[in-house]
């Protein structure tokens, strides 16, 4: 079993996230993306290269542990920190969005929401934080997602394998997570560890954690 550790940008990461937070009810630490990637409220989450496309999921084998950690800020906090989401395992590897939508659909599971197929689609804008890679300019709502969409359409072409996924030993924290400071962070990694390309964890780095957060 090897543990990596990614992060994502949830959508209380800014002012129009929190405007989604408020008016749609939904988590404040889940991903803010119209493809949420990964879908946390999923009780299977998929983990797709619809972000992080060649860098994660083609290096993953079952029973593999993934961290995710949201991009250090500061969330009305005065310091910027990571907060600490979940832990998910990997139950399966999918060669594509089509045969992981089969999976799902065999095992009687809802379907992870980033799987790109004909039982999904992208949440609208005021669902999301807005952060689409783009600029929005003077383009309507809905013209803003097909755009955004067709990009995870193109990438899930591109990068089709697919890890589906469940909560590791019940690490999930969606709402006032446990938070990671950076000397909390130098402790773990005696350094702060970049996850653009997501690192494999060193034994000692994963004791390191579990002891640091108590898991």
């Amino acid at each position: 079993m090897s543990v990596y550790i990614n992060s994502f940008i949830p959508i209380c990461f800014n002012g129009f996230g929190r405007k989604s937070i408020e008016e749609s009810k939904i988590p404040n630490f889940i991903d803010g993306s119209c493809r949420r990637e990964p879908d946390f409220e999923n009780p299977f989450p998929a983990i797709t290269q619809l972000c992080r496309p060649g860098k994660l999921v083609t290096r993953l084998s079952v029973d593999d542990l993934v961290i995710y950690l949201t991009k250090a800020e500061k969330y009305g906090n005065p310091l910027s920190h990571w907060n600490f989401i979940a832990i998910l395992q990997v139950l399966s590897l999918q060669q594509n969005h089509s045969s992981a939508a089969d999976y799902y659909l065999t095992n009687n599971i809802p379907i992870s929401q980033n799987i790109i197929c004909n039982h999904t689609a992208p949440f609208t804008l005021n669902m999301t934080h807005g952060l689409s890679g783009f600029s929005h300019g003077n383009l309507n709502p809905k013209r803003i997602i097909s755009i955004w969409n067709n990009s995870y359409i193109n990438r899930a072409n591109n990068f089709p394998k697919v890890a589906i996924t469940s909560v590791w030993k019940d690490h999930l924290h969606l709402n006032n997570p446990p938070q990671i400071t950076h000397q909390m962070m130098m402790d773990i990694f005696n350094r702060i560890p970049g996850t653009q390309n997501p690192p494999k964890l060193k034994d000692v780095e994963w004791d390191n954690f579990r002891r640091i957060m108590n898991i």
